[in-house]
């Protein structure tokens, strides 16, 4: 992506503005592509600062806006429903989730501070609000897997099975471990099968993208030399 964001700029600053110029002194209709192009690499010549300074803003505003509660938590929301990506962030959430609350309940920290600490440690405010609720509930009696079954969303119904059996058993511990090892190593498929599906597509992404400004400075050019057959 780097690469491609550096080809981009190299040819819209050093590359267009130089050809222009002979379009400009030829007087020939251009395409629309080849228009926006030159537009772009003006733009990019003439109001860098001013460009750089909206990115910069618009960067800086969206950091600002997820330092809040309430931007992290609609941040974090919205990555849970990215379609395939969002998948993942959910299972690494219940991963993290079972596995730091199998390890505290093993070492006998008491299930409701379990579930405290467990929430800080998901990474992710939608979760972390989620089983943060579930702690007060089960301060007052309410069974876990009671009160995580109306979240199907965040926890599916197997994870609120296993640990509707865990409470029933005494096991929530053990239980919560073979949850994490579950989703971990759905996680690790994932990413494995994503890798192989984005490498492919971001080349061929790429490909276009170059192609495509290319067409557009060569189009113009091959019209050109047309004419200068003619004559």
């Amino acid at each position: 992506v780097a690469i491609l964001i550096i080809a981009i700029v190299i040819m819209l600053v050093a590359v267009v503005p130089k050809i222009s110029g002979i379009f400009e002194q030829a007087g020939t209709e251009l395409p629309t592509s080849t228009k926006v192009l030159m537009a772009m690499s003006e733009i990019a010549q003439k109001h860098y600062i001013e460009s750089g300074l909206v990115i910069l803003i618009a960067i800086l505003g969206v950091w600002l806006f997820k330092q809040t509660k309430t931007g992290k938590y609609y941040i974090h929301y919205y990555l849970l429903k990215i379609p395939k990506f969002g998948d993942i962030f959910r299972k690494v959430a219940i991963s993290r989730f079972a596995r730091n609350l199998a390890s505290l309940m093993k070492s006998g920290v008491a299930i409701v501070k379990a579930l405290e600490i467990s929430a800080n440690a998901v990474g992710n405010e939608v979760y972390r609000k989620r089983i943060l609720m579930a702690a007060e509930d089960v301060a007052q009696g309410i069974p876990l897997g009671e009160n995580l079954n109306d979240s199907k969303f965040l926890f599916p119904e197997m994870v609120v099975s296993m640990i509707s059996v865990g409470e029933q058993t005494a096991k929530v511990d053990e239980v919560c471990e073979k949850v994490a090892e579950f989703y971990e190593d759905q996680v690790d498929d994932m990413i494995s099968g994503l890798s192989k599906m984005l490498e492919p597509a971001i080349l061929v992404i790429m490909g276009l993208s170059v192609g495509g400004l290319v067409a557009a400075i060569m189009q113009p050019i091959m019209s050109l030399t047309d004419v200068a057959d003619a004559l």
